[in-house]
């Protein structure tokens, strides 16, 4: 198999940062943008390259050759107009003279096994497969898909369909194209009238419209970046440089992206070439008391049974503060539901293996306990105002009439006294839902991640989080029967029953206020805020059979 970088363009987006052709822009030390390319594919065994040129070809030309004398360069220089991407493969049909080619953007960074995705084009017997890399079902991206028709359209960033395609089915999924495509011998006959400048996607459009599958294979969580932009490039730049700082290239297989979270941490999932080496969790941040926090927690429950992240290596930089961690499993609690379409025996299961979590982490002894990390050293008034604030401000204010001071101060009292008067302190996780629960789906072991936000606090906030989980549907059955089995195991009076829908209500209303103020950068949470109203609903409910009823006159 033979590979094409295309290397011919003008890089306008980096041109106010950087004074060299973007192919050759850094992100580390002396690694340039197209070096990870060229890794790639020298990876998959493949060491003749073609490259169109046009923007600075002279200067790329001398870096390939003197850098890479083992590869057998053709280069294809696009004089006196550039060609676009379109343009440029088909300037290059000649020297693709085997079965299968390879053409890749030279302004992306990423760590997959080229290997494997084109044995998945081999196999699936098309045309031509575009790697993409996936945003999920109904958000949509660059373009949308599905696994019958493949290609089914390429979209504005309204959703809109260019081309003159038809608009997404139901069933489609959306993504963005990675820059990264494989095809068979016979894509160039769909070449036929085009000629000079123009886009690869009018050739992709035109074999969709006419019902030739472009066939779509997914890249997952794999890490991908388009570092094309100034903001791009300098994230791009910092996760390669801790990814450096804390491995050995070499050695690395392939790396997932997990999450940005709603701090500034960064985590990826390291996976690597040796068998008999578990991947690790890269955590990086530029909150140094975060990593701090993660750290003094991970040494504290080292001797417990409260299951936690060990430290591998700890590292830093001017920026940032990188942390490289066991990894608990290569799932959450939430994506082991999803996967089995939420089955209520396996919930059911599961649910009652992370309530013994809790009711583990509530009989540790909290003397020595790292709370001064924190993002505060305990769940007081002052963490209830807060919550109450942020759900006022964020979410009532675009939906209903907004409490006013007086009513946000009185209620806060009131709930911080019913906590202080009746339920003990204990450490307290502070998010524990499913997202932040990993599953060693071999040994059935859970792992609590996102550590944080630890403190001293109340138990029942942590089990309201778990039962009321904006992402799992969770029976009236399992709450009631949890709760109940939650109580008895540490002992608690039954009139405490009550208590527990309060800390369920304060814990709902932080979650509608956290969804609305992310949800208007991020789909995800967006379309959880339904989810979380209905659960503050069904708090009201239950609420309103209680001594404690009187709580509720603010939500009306």
């Amino acid at each position: 198999m033979k590979a094409m970088i295309l290397a011919a363009g003008f890089g306008t987006r980096l041109q106010a940062i950087e004074k060299l052709p973007k192919p050759l822009v850094q992100i580390y030390n002396d690694i340039s943008i197209i070096d990870n390319v060229i890794d790639l594919i020298s990876k998959a065994g493949i060491t003749e390259i073609a490259v169109n040129l046009h923007h600075e070809k002279d200067l790329i030309r001398q870096y390939l050759v003197s850098k890479y004398k083992k590869i057998k360069w053709i280069f294809f220089e696009e004089q006196p107009d550039i060609l676009g991407t379109g343009g440029g493969i088909l300037n290059a049909k000649d020297f693709f003279t085997d079965s299968y080619g390879l053409v890749i953007n030279s302004d992306i960074l990423c760590f997959p096994n080229l290997n494997k995705y084109i044995e998945s084009h081999i196999a699936s017997n098309e045309i031509v497969s575009l790697l993409l890399k996936p945003s999920g079902n109904g958000i949509p991206q660059a373009l949308s898909y599905n696994d019958k028709e493949g290609l089914t359209a390429f979209l504005s960033k309204e959703g809109k369909p260019f081309y003159n395609m038809l608009p997404p089915g139901p069933n489609d999924l959306f993504g963005n194209f990675t820059g990264i495509q494989i095809f068979s011998k016979h894509f160039f006959d769909f070449f036929e009238g085009k000629s000079g400048y123009f886009s690869i996607t009018d050739i992709y459009a035109r074999m969709a419209k006419n019902k030739q599958k472009v066939n779509i294979i997914s890249i997952g969580k794999e890490y991908w970046k388009d570092v094309g932009t100034p903001e791009t490039l300098e994230e791009g730049r910092d996760e390669f440089k801790a990814i450096i700082q804390c491995c050995d290239l070499k050695d690395i297989s392939h790396i997932e992206w997990l999450f940005k979270g709603a701090s500034s941490k960064t985590t990826l999932r390291i996976h690597y070439k040796a068998l008999d080496k578990k991947p690790e969790i890269l955590s990086i941040s530029d909150d140094l008391n975060e990593i701090k926090g993660i750290i003094a927690f991970s040494d504290f429950f080292k001797d417990t049974a409260f299951h936690v992240p060990q430290i591998i290596k700890k590292s830093s930089n001017e920026k940032h503060n990188i942390l490289l961690m066991e990894d608990g499993g290569s799932l959450s609690l939430h994506e082991f539901y999803k996967i089995r379409n939420f089955n209520t025996e396996i919930i059911n299961k599961y649910t009652k293996k992370s309530v013994d979590i809790l009711i583990t982490l509530a009989n540790i002894k909290t003397d020595n306990f790292p709370y001064t990390y924190g993002v505060r050293k305990e769940f007081d008034y002052k963490n209830i105002l807060f919550d109450i604030n942020y759900y006022n401000n964020n979410y009532r204010k675009g939906k209903e009439t907004p409490l006013k001071e007086k009513d946000i101060e009185a209620l806060a009292k009131g709930i911080h006294k019913i906590f202080e008067d009746n339920l003990p302190k204990v450490i307290m996780h502070r998010d524990f839902q499913t997202t932040n629960i990993l599953i060693e789906e071999k040994s059935e072991k859970l792992m609590v991640i996102d550590l944080q936000t630890m403190r001293l606090g109340y138990s029942f906030y942590d089990l309201a989080s778990l039962l009321l989980d904006n992402y799992v549907p969770i029976n009236d059955n399992i709450i009631d029967n949890m709760l109940s089995y939650f109580m008895q195991e540490l002992n608690y009076d039954k009139k405490l029953k009550d208590i527990f829908w309060v800390t369920a209500l304060i814990r709902k209303i932080q979650n509608l206020g956290c969804f609305m103020l992310l949800g208007e950068s991020d789909v995800f949470f967006k379309e959880h805020v339904k989810s979380a109203e209905r659960g503050l609903w069904y708090i009201k409910e239950k609420l309103n059979k209680t001594e404690y009823k009187k709580l509720l006159k603010y939500f009306n």
